[in-house]
């Protein structure tokens, strides 16, 4: 009998500590709510411990990765981070003062809830921008739903084709916006635009920018239509324009030496081969750190266009295994899943 009491009692107080138990992890995960039954894409397998979230710099949405603890539910950790009013140093978040009310993913679209403050002032876009380009790095994440105070905005938002688009002065104004059949809002664009990941003038993160490239020839057929630029003229014109470095665009910076030429370009089964001339060794030798950061550079520029999975370097036509033994190039690089870390 007395047994049988104690195992009662012992049963007792672990049903009563299990119950404080859920309590509390119900409590951790007031904030942001999630109005929705299933949690917000869940990953099988591994916990993820890296996000990637956009932070601003020298005026520009600059990617950066940051590390979490790790969990199933990485969408959760990256909306915790981009409005935790925690910000790496050297940048700035535009959604500093907004709260995020609640949120809810449903198929691929992303609905937020946000506070008045993501109404005010006249970074709008900006804050808009920062938000979509955060949540679309997620591959099941298309399109996003942005409400405030539970009053939705206008349309859904696909991620930018544009980020960071500028007008340089000889190409003149910004391509215009359109709307969908599907309430998706859109920039209205042509091949000539390209995505070249330059270098924030510190040296230490590479920064997309998006503008109306001169190096792309525009061709018209003899009945006076314009012929779309060839996937390999974008991307050959994309490496010329990453060679040259940021003319007329301010805050950003080159990172190849002036004496580095392009010798070939090609594309072969998804592969782009990049061959330059051996300065880039020359220059890479003295200043080590910049290595890596340029190749970088080039295969986020590269894998963003069509066609190209992957970025083989070759200088003079000859296999290396490094440019300057920090880097391996030896193989095809694929499309950085993480890139700007920030430890």
């Amino acid at each position: 009998m007395k047994r049988t009491r104690l195992f009662a009692i012992i049963i007792f107080i672990a049903v009563i500590i299990l119950a404080g138990c859920d309590a509390q992890s119900a409590a951790d995960n007031e904030t942001p709510t999630s109005d929705q039954k299933n949690p917000a894409v869940v990953y099988e397998g591994q916990d993820q411990s890296r996000v990637l979230v956009y932070y601003v710099k020298d005026g520009f949405l600059v990617p950066v990765t940051l590390g979490v603890e790790p969990t199933k539910e990485p969408v959760k950790a990256a909306l915790n981070l981009l409005f935790s009013g925690l910000v790496p140093q050297g940048f700035e978040n535009k959604l500093f003062n907004v709260k995020l009310k609640s949120y809810n993913i449903a198929g691929d679209t992303a609905s937020v809830d946000l506070s008045s403050e993501f109404l005010k002032d006249d970074d709008k876009e900006f804050k808009k921008d920062q938000l979509v380009l955060t949540l679309t790095e997620f591959d099941d994440i298309k399109k996003v739903k942005v409400s405030v105070e539970g009053k939705p905005l206008d349309g859904l938002y696909e991620r930018p084709s544009l980020i960071n688009q500028i007008a340089l002065p000889e190409e003149g104004k910004l391509p215009s916006t359109e709307v969908s059949a599907s309430g998706s809002v859109k920039a209205q664009t042509d091949d000539t635009w390209l995505t070249v990941y330059y270098v924030d003038k510190d040296k230490k993160y590479i920064v997309p920018v998006t503008f109306k490239s001169s190096k792309i020839q525009v061709k018209t057929d003899q009945k006076g239509e314009i012929i779309p630029p060839t996937p390999e003229e974008r991307a050959k014109a994309a490496v010329e324009q990453l060679i040259e470095g940021p003319v007329g665009i301010k805050n950003l910076t080159g990172i190849f030496p002036g004496e580095v030429k392009l010798k070939d370009f090609y594309i072969k089964d998804g592969i782009a081969y990049v061959d330059v001339s051996k300065d880039l060794i020359m220059s890479f030798s003295k200043d080590a750190e910049y290595e890596k950061i340029a190749v970088d550079s080039v295969v986020q520029t590269l894998t963003s266009i069509d066609e190209i999975d992957k970025v083989r370097f070759l200088i003079d036509g000859k296999e290396i295994p490094s440019i300057a033994g920090h880097t391996n190039i030896s193989i095809p690089i694929p499309r950085l899943k993480w890139y700007n870390i920030i430890e």
